[in-house]
């Protein structure tokens, strides 16, 4: 069952000092598990999946840029939650200014 290997996935992160110990593993399981079971039709309802006539056997399907971006977000908000506080930028974005 996917919510197990979140469980696992939170235990360790507490484990490892990157998930706050205090944090209810059965919520944080639920939300990682709504969320990327959900990730499919987002995708789908933001039209991130190219025309499969425009796919070589080199090329994901995916718009890889955009969805790069939409996990960014993701892991921003799962990391930083909502509120104010200013989130790291995608990893591209660091790697463009470093450059």
């Amino acid at each position: 069952m996917a919510q197990d290997y979140y469980r696992n996935l939170v235990e360790f992160g507490k484990r490892q000092g990157d998930i706050a110990t205090d944090l209810d593993v059965e919520v944080a399981a639920f939300i990682f598990d709504s969320v990327l079971s959900n990730l499919g039709n987002y995708v789908m309802q933001h039209n991130l999946i190219r025309n499969i006539a425009d796919v070589d056997n080199d090329r994901s399907i995916y718009a890889q840029s955009e969805m790069d971006g939409v996990f960014s977000k993701i892991v921003n908000i799962l990391e930083f939650g909502m509120g104010p506080a200013k989130p790291r930028q995608p990893d591209s974005t660091l790697q463009q200014e470093e450059a």
